[in-house]
């Protein structure tokens, strides 16, 4: 069964495992899947359809091509670890990618990664 979660600005995060994350979006009652949804289109946080687009998702408009298109995640990341590395610093792979290092520069948590990797893995 999923967990509910709720993260509120500013304070923690207590997940029904007892464990505990700082929080820096607003969510209420949402799949990991939704909140990792929200944070891919937040001009605040991920905002990675400034450089992606996301095709499948029709509400989402974007005319970016920087980055690749946002689809065939499982196929082009078969292993869950290599997109979350991907996201946490991509220039381990490539040094010389315009894409930022969201994990490593602190823009985006470990937790939230792991949502974006969650909806991406939807798409």
């Amino acid at each position: 069964m999923p967990q509910n979660i709720i993260i509120v600005t500013g304070l923690m995060i207590l997940l029904s495992t007892g464990s505990v994350f700082g929080a820096t979006e607003h969510f209420i009652q949402a799949e990991p899947e939704s909140i990792g949804r929200s944070l891919t289109i937040s001009v605040s946080k991920g905002n990675c359809i400034a450089c992606h687009s996301i095709p499948a998702e029709k509400k989402i408009v974007s005319l970016a091509n920087i980055g690749p298109p946002l689809i065939g995640i499982k196929q082009r990341f078969p292993l869950r670890t290599n997109l979350t590395k991907q996201i946490w610093d991509p220039t381990q792979a490539n040094p010389n990618t315009i894409m930022p290092p969201f994990g490593k520069h602190k823009i985006l948590t470990e937790l939230e990664i792991k949502f974006i990797v969650d909806y991406l893995y939807t798409l």
